[in-house]
């Protein structure tokens, strides 16, 4: 494994260490895709943007089984003149739609000379979003109605078990079951494909974050000869046979001192939210907090969503804040106002959640085996416990325990014959633990791994709020010039909230 090298990004274009390599702009041929107006909100939202239907077959082994479609999204490059090829986006997932993700929001973040230089691709997975949809159940269906489960106790584990298995047999029992096998990252690639040969290029270049890093290691796999530039920015380790589930017991020991992290943030700004001028003051109030709703859940408000809740705030600092002075406000004064606003309810309708759990589900079991035997899983969760309070709460529910159909042959990404690949991860993320940044880089030796040192957030490169200049020229010297850096590099965090001067949205 190579040594990261401790070095700033800054520092390293001082010192020219910047390595570029050969990729002239992709020759262009003509797309038969026909774009035009997308639908209603989206075009009020990005008039710019165009879309188009692609149809791809269900079962690409056998395209007697019918097809689907995918919706697809194209910002044209902004200077036609110095337009070097297409670039397509993934934000993760599996099952987050991204029609309006790579060509919209993260568009809108990206230097001039990146706009000017690409068609930036987005597109909803197959089953997601607005392509052919998959659903297990119901949109707003009761199954979904919180408080949810508590997930700890172990009086609820044959509840919690019994649901997962409930879901995973409405997966195979839906009006779409016909597609819930062909779910699969394999095929999302092989989607990808199509529609690379759909745009008329030879080669595409692909910026994948999160589970949109196992994408793009899938498709650099299966087509290595048709790969221009990537950057994988918050890394999936593939290598484990049964990764999928391996990803889940690492999210949960990485949340553990993700927490604490967060703790000592809050207890650094006592004086703003009260809960403690130390750490553990403040683990002691979250506990508090926790084991209040645990014996008396506030409505909709109970442990499961509380550990949701906070989980989910470790992804990225948008709501320290707010979440500091809501769990201040309940802990302290005994109003669960703030929090009740961060309680996330499955059924309300808009949300999209039913078709990309049902996608992420599907895809997650189709792509790797999960255990079979229940004891398993409660000693797995057990060995956790200790580590972490989100043992239970990443273990209690997953379909795969009981999916009736067998996962594919597990995948060996391969980086054989591939061009230099930019990657980005921060040392502390929870989603995607460095780890797997570590697995993945290895498994790829063309690759370049950027590693933000000291960060807990979940995404390193054109990141939305509290940007990292560093990672960002970076990301932007490789994928308009084809620079790299000569040696793996260490880049400094990006900067931490103010709780004194931030605003508090959602309190």
């Amino acid at each position: 494994m190579r040594k990261l090298v401790a070095l700033s990004a800054v520092t390293a274009v001082a010192a020219g260490v910047l390595t570029a390599f050969t990729s002239a702009g992709v020759a262009q041929g003509q797309s038969d895709l026909a774009f035009g107006a997308c639908p209603a909100p989206i075009n009020g939202a990005y008039p710019n943007i165009r879309c188009a239907e692609l149809t791809v077959p269900i079962d690409y082994s056998n395209p007697t089984t019918g097809n689907v479609t995918v919706q697809v999204s194209r910002l044209a490059a902004a200077d036609p003149a110095k337009r070097r090829g297409v670039l397509v986006v993934n934000p993760g997932g599996p099952g987050a739609p991204g029609l309006t993700y790579g060509p919209g929001s993260w568009a809108a973040r990206l230097p001039a000379s990146v706009r000017d230089s690409y068609d930036i691709i987005g597109f909803d997975p197959r089953g997601a979003g607005r392509s052919t949809p998959m659903r297990c159940l119901a949109e707003g269906d009761e199954f979904w109605g919180p408080p949810m489960p508590d997930p700890d106790p172990a009086a609820n584990r044959r509840l919690n078990f019994d649901r997962s298995a409930q879901y995973a047999q409405a997966c195979h029992t839906n009006a779409r079951a016909k597609l819930t096998p062909h779910l699969t990252t394999r095929n999302v690639a092989r989607d990808i494909d199509t529609l690379r040969t759909r745009l008329g290029v030879p080669k595409i270049s692909f910026v994948g974050y999160s589970y949109g890093t196992y994408l793009g290691a899938t498709y650099a796999s299966l087509y290595p000869a048709r790969v221009d530039r990537m950057v994988l920015d918050s890394n999936v380790n593939p290598t484990p046979p049964d990764f999928a589930y391996r990803w889940t017991l690492s999210q949960a020991a990485a949340a553990g001192p993700a927490l604490s992290h967060y703790f000592g943030w809050i207890a650094s700004h006592d004086d703003v939210f009260g809960l403690g001028s130390s750490a553990a003051a403040v683990r002691a109030r979250w506990d508090g907090a926790l084991a209040t709703l645990r014996a008396q859940p506030r409505g909709a408000l109970g442990a499961y969503e509380f550990l949701d809740m906070s989980f989910n705030n470790l992804y990225n600092e948008n709501d320290w804040v707010g979440f500091g002075h809501a769990l201040a406000d309940f802990a302290v004064r005994a109003d669960d106002a703030g929090l009740q606003a961060r309680t996330f309810d499955r059924r309300t309708p808009g949300t999209g959640f039913e078709t990309q759990y049902s996608v992420y589900s599907a895809v997650t079991c189709n792509d790797a085996p999960w255990p079979r035997r229940e004891n398993t899983v409660v000693a797995d969760a057990e060995a956790l416990q200790s580590q972490t309070p989100f043992a239970w709460y990443v273990q209690f529910f997953s379909v795969c325990y009981t999916w009736p159909t067998p996962a594919q042959p597990h995948l060996t990404v391969r980086g054989d014959n591939l061009p230099p690949i930019l990657m980005f991860n921060s040392t502390g993320d929870i989603a995607t633990p460095y780890a797997g940044a570590l697995a993945l880089h290895q498994a790829l030796p063309s690759s370049v791994l950027v590693t933000e040192a000291g960060s807990y957030r979940h995404g390193v490169a054109y990141q939305p709020a509290a940007p990292n200049q560093a990672a960002n020229q970076l990301a932007t010297d490789y994928l308009v010039s084809g620079l790299v850096p000569s040696a793996d590099t260490t880049i400094p965090a990006h900067p931490l909230p103010d709780a004194r001067t931030a605003a508090s949205p959602g309190r």
